[in-house]
């Protein structure tokens, strides 16, 4: 294994996750997730964790912001920097995945990640959904929508551009940086 599979402290990245379940265990934390950082497709949770506690920013503004993932939500806190440097004035939450909703709308759950900040919050009374331009986002999105309609003001706010919001940031970055280019 090369360096750049390496954490900064040298540990290989399935040395990371047994020490992170290990913690989770111990009732260290909550919630853990992986992703490789490599071009291998490694994603899970953590075993042990426990989704209700999924990756958030808590801030007491009223719209709770809604991701697919926790790199999607630090993209969007990301633009949020970048365009008013006011990034942590709503709160913010990733889903730790999400999965094509069932069609049966008797079955229709919505995800216990999102029920629980909802249950905790009770200042927010909007959500704004920022999940991914794909079958599985927009599917999640408009059963989530038909879910919490009537309890909550629904913004469904897919990226602008690219697949995801961490796609959308890298534009804004690559656009950035051609402007800077020109300019010299």
């Amino acid at each position: 294994m090369n360096k750049r599979n390496r954490s900064p402290d040298g540990k290989s990245q399935k040395e990371r996750i047994k020490e992170i379940t290990e913690q989770l265990e111990a009732g260290v934390a909550a919630y853990a997730c992986y992703r490789a950082t490599t071009s291998e497709r490694l994603m899970g949770d953590a075993s042990g964790s426990d989704k209700r506690y999924a990756f958030r920013i808590n801030s007491n503004g009223s719209t709770l912001h809604v991701f697919e993932s926790a790199i999607d939500l630090l993209s969007f806190a990301t633009v949020m920097k970048m365009r008013t440097d006011e990034w942590r004035a709503e709160p913010m939450l990733s889903l730790g995945g999400i999965y094509a909703p069932s069609t049966n709308s008797n079955r229709l759950k919505l995800p216990i990640a999102l029920e629980n900040m909802t249950q905790k919050q009770m200042q927010i009374n909007t959500i704004a959904l920022h999940l991914d331009n794909d079958y599985a986002g927009r599917s999640a999105a408009s059963a989530i929508v038909a879910q919490l309609e009537g309890k909550y003001v629904i913004r469904d706010e897919p990226p602008s551009f690219g697949k995801d919001c961490n796609d959308h940031l890298q534009h804004l970055q690559r656009q950035k940086h051609s402007r800077q280019m020109g300019r010299e």
